[in-house]
């Protein structure tokens, strides 16, 4: 072979790779480009009326698009493949380069409902280059692209998205051990139907691997990890409502990303994040937890949390810790002063030491002597602040739950009430969340009596206060099961109003529709969580709810029930306290109310 053959092959050589490098733009007769950036369709950046759609034909096709950064819009730009048509059930790899063909981002294959998105660095005015194909190569069909710059995208509202505009190149960052909270966006409508995505970044001091849970309010999750370089390097798909755990790697001195985007282009709604190390919980939290070690210690937190450091001269009520209907019998009447729980025999260590520290200078004990015991009142006496001549000890009982029910009324509410709740004298959940609307102080203005009954009778107790109070309606609290319709008809006698019944299918959600019932959506800022399982750690919650303006909902101890759910979506709270321990209400739990709390 003569040198200038082998010249003119090596031209021949050079000339088609410069003719890949540094591309022409696309024939006019292109309907579509054809796999070789040399034939790149000019795209516009925006908004593109009346566009026909692109294909994917035949099998194995890729297409090539170009655009051009102008220097005014230097920044971020992200091309989106949407409408797909569903043939393309795999979803696309769209690939970018710079104008010298050097790679600068990938996304990842969804599949043809899940919008794939890439974000091009565009920060040198010219031309970038975008390489569509399918991720299954013998798949075909329609679709659209759009390209957007960061600064030109109306869908993405940088003043109120929390994380801005969900490309990495502007992430937020999560602090280890801090919950962050965002919402991904509804899409503008008439204007691009497709997802929002939010992008947060982790820059640890040493090489880690974090624990990572994300839950949502509203829609399924789509999650994905990627590197410095933008790769992926995990998946996870998450349920909504449901908590989304997952490992995240994250080496030293290196920016590690979390992308969140909707399991579907129209998904929308709040969800938390929480990244932390093992064993630790996320700060910054707007779920709290009042709690104790026992029933007993929850019952002194939750009186801390009222009375704070300011004491001396209050009232306290005291109730037994081991059966539940006195205590939320006296949910409302004791509404603003602190239930403590006591045993039928002694005066637990804790319950004792907080009576020191308060210094009443009045205890209301509620039950008889069968319940708690001549000996603990005598031991009770101890702690009335003597500095007030008039500290005293008072007794409100019956001969039975429904006689101190009554007896409790009797001491508390005067004839002509607005409103008289009735609940089961069996169980504990339907008084429990009824205490929160019945000892409401709306304005200074009400407060209404719980009183007790059996499932299918009215004590003779009961409708003797029921002639007293002459109350203006009824509301009965549960289902038939609990009530049965014709204590209803009996109830309706001693009222000359109506008598209606508060209920859902089961406990759950009949706390919820108490709830629903009794507050108006954005009246309810805080909200209390307590368990539908077992009485004890919410049995000194009925004060403290009925005194804020604040309703009850019920939890399972792993999971939360969907009509509570939906009752949180409604009441949009801004805080939620939890009432009770990991052993009564896990922090799977406490992790997915995360996304519930604080956008009012």
């Amino acid at each position: 072979m003569t040198n200038t053959t082998m010249a003119t092959r090596a031209l021949l050589a050079l000339t088609l790779m410069l003719s890949w490098l540094m591309p022409t733009q696309a024939r006019a007769y292109e309907s579509e480009p054809n796999d070789t950036m040399a034939t790149a369709s000019p795209a516009p950046v925006g908004p593109v009326a009346d566009d026909a759609p692109a294909q994917i034909a035949p099998a194995g096709d890729v297409d090539w698009y170009s655009f051009v950064a102008e220097g005014k819009w230097l920044g971020v730009y992200t091309a989106q493949i949407l409408d797909v048509e569903k043939s393309l059930s795999a979803g696309f790899r769209v690939t970018a380069y710079d104008a010298s063909g050097r790679l600068l981002a990938t996304s990842f294959p969804g599949s043809s409902t899940v919008v794939d998105t890439v974000e091009v660095p565009a920060f040198t005015a010219g031309r970038y280059y975008l390489k569509v194909e399918s991720a299954d190569r013998t798949q075909t069909g329609d679709y659209y692209l759009r390209i957007w710059s960061q600064f030109q995208d109306p869908a993405w509202n940088l003043s109120g998205d929390v994380e801005q505009n969900g490309t990495r190149f502007i992430a937020k960052q999560v602090p280890i051990g801090t919950a962050i909270r965002g919402r991904l966006d509804e899409p503008a409508p008439n204007y691009l139907s497709r997802a929002d995505a939010d992008v947060f970044w982790i820059d640890p001091a040493k090489t880690s691997t974090y624990a990572a849970t994300i839950t949502s309010t509203t829609t399924s999750l789509r999650i994905r990890t990627l590197d410095t370089d933008g790769f992926q390097t995990d998946e996870n798909t998450c349920a909504a409502s449901v908590p989304c755990r997952f490992d995240v790697t994250a080496p030293a001195g290196k920016r590690s990303y979390i992308e969140v985007t909707p399991g579907s282009p129209s998904g929308f709604g709040y969800y938390a994040v929480c990244l932390r190390a093992p064993g630790q919980w996320c700060e910054d939290s707007l779920v709290d937890r009042l709690w104790g070690a026992d029933r007993y210690a929850t019952s002194v937190a939750i009186a801390q949390q009222m009375l704070g450091e300011d004491v001396g001269g209050d009232t306290i009520f005291v109730a037994s810790g081991e059966v539940f209907p006195d205590a939320l019998s006296v949910g409302s009447p004791a509404s603003g002063a602190p239930l403590l729980l006591v045993t039928r025999d002694r005066i637990p260590a804790v319950v004792a030491q907080e009576l020191r520290r308060i210094r009443p200078a009045r205890i209301v004990v509620v039950g008889g002597p069968a319940t708690i015991s001549v000996d603990v009142e005598k031991q009770l006496m101890g702690f009335l602040d003597t500095r007030f001549p008039n500290a005293s000890l008072d007794r409100w009982w019956g001969a039975d739950r429904y006689a101190t029910s009554a007896a409790i009324s009797a001491k508390s509410f005067r004839p002509g009430v607005e409103m008289a709740f009735i609940a089961s004298g069996r169980v504990y959940a339907d008084a429990l969340a009824g205490a929160a609307a019945a000892g409401r102080d709306v304005n200074g203005q009400r407060q209404d009596p719980v009183l007790l009954v059996d499932d299918d009778r009215i004590p003779s107790s009961i409708a003797a206060e029921l002639r007293r109070l002459k109350p203006g309606r009824i509301v009965v609290l549960g289902g038939p099961n609990t009530i049965r319709d014709s204590v209803l008809a009996d109830l309706a006698t001693y009222t000359s109003g109506s008598v209606e019944r508060w209920a859902g299918s089961d406990r759950y959600g009949t706390a919820a529709a108490i709830s629903h019932e009794a507050y108006a959506v954005g009246e309810a800022g805080e909200v209390f969580i307590a368990s539908g399982e077992v009485f004890s750690d919410a049995l000194a919650l009925g004060p403290m709810a009925g005194h804020s303006p604040y309703p009850i909902l019920l939890v399972r101890s792993d999971s939360i029930p969907s009509s509570t759910l939906a009752e949180l979506r409604r009441l949009d709270p801004r805080r939620i306290h939890l009432i009770g321990g990991p052993a009564t209400i896990s922090d799977d739990v406490r992790l997915q109310l995360e996304a519930f709390a604080g956008y009012s």
